[in-house]
Formats: C-alpha cells, sequence, structure tokens
C-alpha cells in the first residue's frame, strides 16, 4: 500500500509583499489563490493527506479574511477525505492566545464523513497514525511545533527521544513534520536559526521522509538524508524568485517509491536578470534584454511555471536612476515582446546591482525587500524602522532616508547577509 501527499510549508498569509501598491494587493491575493490551488490539487489527486510544515500565517499582520480563507481551506480538504496535519512556525506561533490556537481547526477530528485535521501548537511531538483514503493505517507522523516565536531548542532531538521510547515493531512508513533551520541546506542563512538542527540529527531519526518548513528554497537538505524543503507557497519579492509550491511525495513500507515531484501552485511568479544598460537606452532596449534572459531561461528549461510575472532587471554600469515612468514604459514593451510567450507583466523593477559597500538603502535593498527581511526580526526594531520612516517622511528636501534610519538598514543588512 502507497501513502500519496503533499507537503507544503511557509504560505504566509498576509505577508510583507514587494513592488507597488497594485502589485502589493495582487500578491495578497495570489498567496491565498496559491493555496487554494494547492487544495484543489489534493482533491484531484485523491491524496491521502497535506502536510503544512509551518508558517501559515504572520502573526500581527493575519486580517480575518485569510484567516476564513484558510480555515475553508483545510475544511475543504478534510470534506473530500484528506487528512491534514498542520504544525506552527515561528510566524505563527502556537501559544494559547496567538492566531493559530485561536483558529480551532482541531475540533474537526472525528466529525463524521471528515477526515481529521491535526493541529501542532508546541514543542511535545506527537506520533499520528494516519490513514488512506480507504480508512487502512497507512503512515506515521511525528510532528512538533513552535509555541512561541523564537524557539532555539532542538526539536528534532525530542522527536528521536519519542520515536526511540516507541518501541513497538515498525511497519508502516514514518514522516517527519518539522519547522527548523538545517544550518548546512541551502538558503539557510538567511533565516533566523529557530530550532535548528543537523542533517545527522535527522538522519539519526531514521524517518523515510522530512517535511520540513522555513526556509523559502525548496530543495533536499542533504543527499543521504529524506529531508526536503517545500520553500514558499508564493513568493513575495524578487529574493524570492522562480517557480513555488510543494512537494508530492509517494510511500510505501521500503520508504520513497521515488523522488518527490515538485508541483507549482504560485499563480505570480518574479523572474531576476541582470543586465548592463547605458545611461542613453530607452525602454525598448531594455525590453529586449530582459526578453532574451527570458529566451535563454526557456532553453535551459527553467521557464516561468507562472503566467503571471513581476520582473527585477538588476542593473550593472548604471546609477540605476531613471525617469518617472520609465520602468512602466520598459513593461509596456515587454508585454508586447514576450508577452504572447510568458504571459502577463505585472510590473517591472530597475534596480542598481548591489556591489562594493552600501551607503545607502538602494545599495542595500529596495524597502519593500526590507519590510519582507524585517518581518521576521523582534517588534521592537521593527517600531524603530516605523519611526525612521516617519521621520523622512517630513522632510521635504528628498525622499532619501534618514540617516538614522540608513544606519540601522545597513546594521540589519550586515547581520542577514549571506
Amino acid at each position: 500500500m502507497t501513502f500519496r501527499f503533499l507537503h507544503i510549508a511557509d504560505l504566509h498569509l498576509d505577508s510583507a509583499y514587494g513592488g507597488s501598491p497594485p502589485t502589493v494587493e495582487r500578491l495578497r491575493s495570489a498567496t491565498k489563490e496559491a493555496l487554494s490551488r494547492a487544495v484543489a490539487f489534493a482533491i484531484d489527486e485523491t491524496l491521502d493527506a497535506v502536510l503544512i510544515a509551518g508558517d501559515a500565517f504572520d502573526e500581527e499582520r493575519l486580517g480575518f479574511e485569510a484567516r476564513a480563507a484558510f480555515r475553508r481551506e483545510l475544511e475543504r480538504l478534510s470534506e473530500h477525505g484528506i487528512t491534514v496535519v498542520y504544525i506552527t512556525g515561528n510566524h505563527d506561533p502556537g501559544a494559547a492566545a496567538g492566531r493559530a490556537a485561536g483558529l480551532r481547526l482541531a475540533r474537526s477530528i472525528g466529525s463524521p464523513g471528515r477526515a481529521p485535521i491535526h493541529v501542532v501548537l508546541d514543542g511535545t511531538p506527537r506520533l499520528l497514525h494516519l490513514r488512506s483514503r480507504g480508512g487502512d493505517e497507512a503512515a506515521e507522523v511525528i510532528a512538533v511545533g513552535h509555541a512561541t516565536s523564537r524557539v532555539t531548542d532542538n526539536l528534532a532531538r525530542a522527536m528521536r527521544e519519542t520515536l526511540d521510547a516507541d518501541a513497538g515493531a515498525r511497519r508502516l512508513p514514518r514522516i517527519g513534520l518539522l519547522h527548523t533551520q538545517v544550518g548546512s541546506a541551502a538558503g539557510a542563512e538567511g533565516h533566523e536559526p529557530y530550532a535548528p538542527c543537523t542533517a545527522s540529527d535527522l538522519m539519526a531519526c531514521d524517518l523515510d521522509y522530512w517535511a520540513l518548513g522555513h526556509v523559502h528554497i525548496r530543495g533536499q537538505v542533504d543527499p543521504a538524508v529524506p529531508a526536503y524543503y517545500a520553500g514558499n507557497l508564493q513568493g513575495r519579492n524578487a529574493r524570492e524568485s522562480g517557480p513555488k509550491g510543494g512537494w508530492l511525495v509517494e510511500l510505501d513500507t521500503d520508504g520513497l517509491t521515488h523522488e518527490p515531484e515538485f508541483i507549482p501552485f504560485a499563480p505570480v511568479e518574479f523572474f531576476r536578470c541582470e543586465g548592463e544598460p547605458s545611461k542613453d537606452d530607452e525602454p525598448e532596449d531594455l525590453a529586449g534584454v530582459i526578453a532574451a534572459a527570458l529566451d535563454e531561461a526557456a532553453s535551459l528549461g527553467h521557464a516561468p511555471a507562472a503566467r503571471e510575472l513581476i520582473v527585477r532587471l538588476d542593473v550593472t554600469g548604471h546609477g540605476g536612476r531613471w525617469p518617472d515612468g520609465f520602468a512602466e514604459a520598459v513593461r509596456d514593451e515587454l508585454q508586447r515582446l514576450s508577452g504572447p510567450v510568458f504571459g502577463d507583466f505585472l510590473e517591472v523593477q530597475l534596480r542598481a546591482a548591489r556591489g562594493g559597500k552600501p551607503s545607502t538603502l538602494e545599495a542595500l535593498k529596495t524597502l519593500e525587500e526590507l519590510r519582507a527581511m524585517i518581518e521576521g526580526t523582534p517588534s521592537a526594531l521593527r517600531e524603530a524602522l516605523a519611526v525612521c520612516r516617519a521621520l523622512d517622511a517630513k522632510s521635504a528636501e528628498s525622499r532619501e532616508p534618514a540617516e538614522l534610519e540608513d544606519a540601522l538598514l545597513q546594521r540589519l543588512a550586515a547581520r542577514t547577509r549571506s
């Protein structure tokens, strides 16, 4: 008997998004749409379960609409006989006063005609016995959540202790569900070391599959360990470029039947490329640079999976300053050149490529990207940045960041830069 499930993570509903106001609004709706697509896929494929590896939303930003959408989609899975296991992460901690506990999703367990929705809110490992759609016991999931937003314990070791205490004969596939920073994983350096562990910690648990969350770059942690990050479900800024989605996984008593299959769900995708235009170039020239980069990516098998694109052109050899309306004109030209092949271009972002010692906000990150990066920092830092921005807004001389804000952002960038 095989057990088929979808592994997703880091939905970040109502997160901080990068881009112009229309782009921000589209990304907000796109994140909910990506979740709806994932649920529809699980239903169409008659999967046995969907596992959500934390950070379904951002605690302080979750609005009522996104909250209702999250509940609705999980209940839709339950109504179609698909078991859900959702663990909390550092952005949606499970403390009693938090939003995750207030969702009360677990009350669906045992409802007639519905599959269970299991919610793990804290760091106590739970060993769950999951059934297939046919009603047979088909897999075991050991799951642990984050009770607070700053868990620093090695939860993988606690999971191993629980597994070691379960002395019964193992006859079903076993899956680990954990929100963690595995320090050796690609992209891990860009995330806080919450619930940190090593590939060796994961290997010691002797599981058939690890469904991980926290790092937003999908991939296998280590060739020797069946541990995978799903990445986030929808990119939020240009640093989260490329297709976003989840893993379709199939297990039997011998473990993985084949390599997990990546399934894209994000309706909007960031595409990032570089160019070295001159100051005399017209919008059509930059549009041609981007179109050529898109064509090259497609020729290498890396064409965008989504039909709505936000393009970031990192410009070298140029100050990165353009007249008002220039980026919009590039977008219009790019739509004319490549729209029939790649879809709708929502926005073109022109940024100076990073190089040398940064001294201004522009050389560090765009404001939108910084907002997304700052969301994982202590609230006091976010408040300090808001004060700095408010002071800067009062200046009639320019829209450049105030000296205090500039110093604060440089410190933050130095701390998070790989």
